[in-house]
């Protein structure tokens, strides 16, 4: 019998089939066909039970293809806050502040974290922050480290639009002094500009501005970073990883051993507003309690992203799984690698027990029998290119377990008010049982009345019956046909159909 491989074309760019298919099967001579169930494609991608760092998008056949998403920043035990801007209503994933906006609109064309970006074109588009559970915006409240970051993608870029702002008071023997953190657009640039948010030892007003060293570009993704080490005193500002300023809080402005402290104030504001007076997008909002490292902004997480598809049941035990591949395209060095698992119990509706096995590219797929089938997708980015790896479609083949043969030498002898049926038995290993069809026209076998029961009857591995409380005089129409250990019978593999009239001359 031979076997059909599709494998992948050498052409990175191309459509690729990473696919391994073998020819049908047949079972004691009775051939089943082989079927296709297709994932992806027209359905949308339905029979999916995870969706991990994967987008859906138009794809080039008509259909929905998945593809990695841009990256974004996952929860740690220092994040303070963390908005993704990818759904409504807007929520702080860490869970420390409550959110809320005037008139809030995502863009899912124009995002650079995520599947969309907050855009703002009016000057309604307010996000507020309020304090719920913060270690940071409370009374008082000494920080050590901290990390602020976000994407910013500037439009108009008019002098004295604010991105971020928020302001406190102190009071008592500091004489009511003003706390501001401001960042804003001065001169084509980011201005952050920090007022008494670093408190000196003897409480004496402080003013600390970092601004960048080249202008914004409009309609230009940036990614932005002020960050603070408690232990150096360093204050550095990052545009798109590199140092564009630094500046150390101290007594002489150098690492010298001093540090002066941020604290939130004793009045603080009750939020911290976002693009009041902005015309743009803004993406990937993170404040950290802990001075970050060097910003990694790829365009894609490194770990690529996983497809699961939900449990398939191909309807018996006894069907085989003959074959498994995808439609995807792969530029450069990414990669899609499939994955199934195949057996006859599942947990719950979501998962097939059993470990993950490999599609290989290069070898005969090793057809397995089983009920339940699950798939797996990893897509895999090349971090040098901000082209992602896209999976259009799965496909598997199977051979459904076929129905038994039906019996052969069926006979019906009549007697007083019941029959007595016998046949022959069919010589298949797993063949469990039969079951006996009767009713009184041919071809329909919807009989009651039967000592037995309603039509059809499960006879067990009998090969012969006799079936009482029919009416005599009446002609009844019989046929057998046989299941299998799965479980298996067809109604249409039936025995040939013999009839036969109770009567009392049968006495």
């Amino acid at each position: 019998m031979p076997i059909l491989k599709y494998t992948r074309t050498m052409s990175k760019r191309t459509t690729t089939f990473l696919a391994i298919l073998i020819s049908f099967l047949a079972l004691e001579g009775v051939c089943a066909r082989e079927q296709t169930i297709v994932l992806g494609a027209d359905d949308g991608w339905e029979s999916t039970t995870l969706l991990e760092r994967l987008v859906r998008v138009s794809g080039r056949y008509g259909g929905d293809d998945l593809q990695i998403m841009p990256y974004r920043n996952e929860i740690d035990s220092d994040t303070e806050l963390l908005l993704h801007f990818d759904s409504l209503p807007l929520v702080d994933a860490a869970g420390l502040f409550a959110v809320s906006a005037t008139s809030p609109e995502l863009s899912f064309t124009t995002s650079r974290a995520g599947t969309a970006s907050l855009l703002v074109d009016d000057q309604a588009d307010v996000v507020e922050l309020t304090p719920v559970s913060s270690e940071l915006f409370e009374s008082g409240v000494e920080w050590g480290s901290f990390t602020l970051e976000f994407w910013l993608y500037p439009v108009a870029l008019t002098q004295g639009e604010r991105i971020v702002e928020w302001d406190g008071r102190e009071d008592g023997h500091l004489d009511f002094r003003a706390q501001e953190l401001l960042v804003e657009i001065h001169n084509r640039r980011l201005r952050f500009s920090l007022v008494n948010f670093f408190v000196p030892p003897d409480g004496s007003a402080y003013t600390v501005t970092l601004e960048g060293d080249s202008g914004l570009i409009p309609r230009r993704w940036s990614h932005h970073t002020l960050r603070f080490s408690a232990e150096t005193a360093r204050l550095e500002y990052l545009v798109d990883g590199r140092t564009v300023a630094v500046t150390h809080i101290s007594e002489s402005g150098r690492e010298d051993g001093s540090v002066f402290f941020p604290r939130t104030s004793v009045y603080p504001s009750e939020s911290i507003r976002l693009v009041s007076s902005f015309t743009g997008a803004i993406d990937e909002f993170r404040l950290l309690r802990r001075f970050g490292p060097d910003p990694d902004i790829p365009q894609f997480h490194p770990a690529g992203g996983v497809y699961e598809s939900g449990v398939i049941d191909l309807g018996s035990p006894g069907a085989t799984l003959t074959g498994v591949f995808a439609i995807t395209q792969t530029p450069a060095m990414t990669d899609v690698f499939l994955y199934y698992r195949i057996g006859n119990t599942r947990t719950g509706a979501t998962s097939v027990d059993g470990g993950w096995m490999p599609v290989g590219l290069d070898e005969a797929f090793p057809a397995c029998a089983g009920r339940f089938v699950q798939l797996r997708a990893e897509l895999l980015p090349d971090l040098r290119t901000v082209e992602s790896p896209v999976l259009s479609e799965i496909r598997l083949t199977y051979v459904p377990d076929p129905p038994p043969q039906p019996p052969v030498g069926l006979d019906a002898v009549p007697h007083d008010g019941w029959v007595e049926l016998s046949w022959a038995p069919v010589l298949q290993e797993d063949i469990q049982g039969y079951l006996v069809y009767y009713g009184v026209q041919p071809g329909r076998y919807f009989g009651s009345g039967g000592d037995l029961g309603p039509s059809p009857i499960d006879v067990g591995q009998a090969t012969a019956i006799t079936l009482y409380g029919l009416d005599n005089g009446t002609l009844y129409y019989f046929a057998v046909s046989a299941y299998d250990a799965a479980g298996v019978h067809s109604a249409t593999e039936l025995s040939a159909e013999v009839a036969a009239r109770p009567a009392r001359v049968y006495r």
